[in-house]
């Protein structure tokens, strides 16, 4: 009996979350579906979930195979299926109580072979953000029909998820087009075949599909491995799929686009230890490209300055170099002067056998970003929003440590209980009080910076981003995130007193969720105001 819409819910030990999917699922207001759920071997209860909901509902069938990951169960599950239309949904998520509804009318009204929706993504700190189709960009009215050739930067260059489509099910056995079994990224081609041989494309713009998205993102242990290096093969096979339908050259640009973005993250979610064998893959492969200036100013800036940086670079050590000095040119207000002397010292200390002392180079500059964003979201939450001037720059930090070891020298007896620690810490809070150096001139230190590099042996590109800018900023600090400053500035008093006096980690501060300002004004009775930019120090 054939049925509108068949829902495929690939399933692999999702038994804490595949409830709601599934409750979800049965809410909707539109009732002429079925749901295959295909069982990847789960080791946990979740076999065990999906026969009570089968056993109480017969539109939910089961479908049981080898571990062989999404893509082979999403096969499956294409197989098997007996409705109009196809919807796939991880078994982590869930959906909109009218997402059927309104994609079934779409569908049929625009007899279209894909229907393309939105989404929101959920986080675990309660953050969401959605992910709009940019249709608006390429089509004037959002209810007409439309192609590949209409929106060509939605064929690689936007959500490459297969999610957020209704799929016409007669359209994809046409086109014989299934997912790529027993690998990564197996949404990529399947997404781009289905856009460039989508005859009619449709657009709804509600929001309907609802991603759960913790820490780390859903591949991340594959992504910090090797295995994240099948994605060369998927580009191959990408640039083959374009050639064979005659658009590769008219979707050149969008094409490198694609395998810069999906690059450059893998490389900054990668494990360290494979970093400079990717670093000389990608270089290989991007080679290729031969931009000229005219191509390269066509890219997104994070696109055009990953490429340039590449190609500008003979090793792994020349790569992070350039990051961190072209991030130190675009955005100065972001690096603290005693940040920058530890990065330059390193710099110093490194060569291209040293990568651990290159990682640590790399990882100074990407933390700096990552601290500055989660203080901004934290600071919209708790307070008012601050002028986003008093949030990028406070007092240089070496005169905080100048004040705790000063301090420090006098308190030679072991402090061995918290009223010990208390008055410590007060005493130490009072002193810097005292400190009154509101501003930094990066005039001033972009020239000690050329001065410190003068010694080291650059290549010319390097040479020449260091002598392109003047900078002439000078920013006055107002106030700071209380609550990671207090946090920040609880591990400082804690790593001195215990003896640990070499690297204070900002990642210390993201593991914890102690930003309660009325505890430590409870337990210390002090506010404390030190930049937690400045998360990379040497005391």
């Amino acid at each position: 009996m054939i049925t509108k819409i068949s829902i495929i819910i690939p399933v692999y030990n999702s038994s804490k979350y595949i409830r709601e999917c599934l409750n979800s699922i049965k809410k909707q207001t539109f009732h002429d579906f079925e749901v295959i759920c295909i069982d990847d071997k789960s080791t946990d209860n979740s076999l065990d979930i999906l026969k009570k909901y089968a056993s109480n509902d017969k539109r939910f069938k089961i479908i049981q195979q080898e571990h062989k990951g999404p893509g082979a169960a999403r096969n499956k599950g294409l197989l098997e299926a007996k409705g109009e239309y196809i919807l796939f949904i991880d078994s982590d998520d869930w959906i909109d109580k009218n997402t059927l509804n309104i994609l079934y009318n779409q569908a049929t009204q625009t007899k279209s072979d894909l229907v393309l929706f939105n989404s929101i993504e959920h986080y675990n700190n309660n953050k969401t953000r959605t992910r709009i189709y940019p249709i608006k960009n390429y089509i004037s009215d959002e209810n007409k029909v439309f192609n590949y050739m209409d929106a060509k930067k939605l064929v690689m260059n936007s959500y490459l998820i297969v999610c957020t489509k209704l799929h016409k099910l007669e359209f994809l056995r046409k086109n014989n087009i299934q997912f790529v079994e027993n690998t990564l990224f197996e949404d990529v081609l399947f997404h781009i075949k289905t856009m460039i041989k989508a005859e009619k494309i449709a657009y709804t713009p509600q929001i309907l599909y609802n991603y759960r998205k913790e820490d780390l993102t859903r591949q991340s242990s594959s992504l910090l491995s090797r295995d994240s290096f099948i994605i060369f093969s998927i580009f191959d096979e990408v640039k083959i799929l374009l050639f064979k339908n005659n658009i590769y050259e008219s979707f050149k640009l969008n094409f490198i686009r694609f395998v810069l973005t999906e690059l450059e993250n893998i490389y900054y979610n990668i494990d360290s230890k494979y970093k400079e064998e990717l670093f000389n893959k990608i270089k290989e492969y991007t080679s290729d490209f031969k931009l000229n200036e005219s191509q390269k100013m066509q890219l997104p800036k994070n696109n055009r300055q990953f490429y340039e940086n590449i190609q500008d670079s003979e090793t792994l050590f020349d790569f992070n170099l350039l990051n961190t000095l072209r991030i130190i040119n675009n955005t100065p207000e972001l690096i603290d002067e005693n940040e920058l002397n530890t990065i330059l010292s390193l710099i110093k200390q490194s060569n291209s056998k040293n990568k651990n002392t290159l990682y640590l180079i790399e990882n100074l500059v990407t933390n700096t970003t990552k601290a500055y964003e989660q203080i901004n979201y934290l600071t919209r939450i708790n307070q008012q929003i601050i002028s986003s001037k008093s949030w990028k720059i406070t007092r240089p930090l070496r005169w905080i440590t100048y004040k705790l070891k000063k301090i420090l020298k006098t308190n030679t007896p072991p402090l061995t209980n918290n009223n010990h620690i208390i008055q410590s810490e007060n005493k130490i809070f009072k002193e810097i009080l005292t400190i009154n150096n509101d501003y930094i001139d990066y005039t001033t230190l972009i020239n000690q910076i050329r001065e410190k590099c003068a010694n080291i042996n650059l290549n010319s590109n390097i040479q020449k981003l260091l002598t392109d800018k003047t900078y002439n900023l000078t920013i006055k600090n107002n106030k700071i995130c209380q609550e990671y400053e207090n946090t920040l500035y609880k591990y400082i008093i804690n790593d001195i007193l215990t003896g640990n006096t070499t690297i204070i980690s900002f990642n210390k501060i993201r593991e914890l969720n102690l930003f309660d300002d009325e505890y430590y004004i409870n337990q210390y009775n002090y506010k404390l105001e030190i930049n937690p930019l400045l998360h990379y120090i040497y005391i």
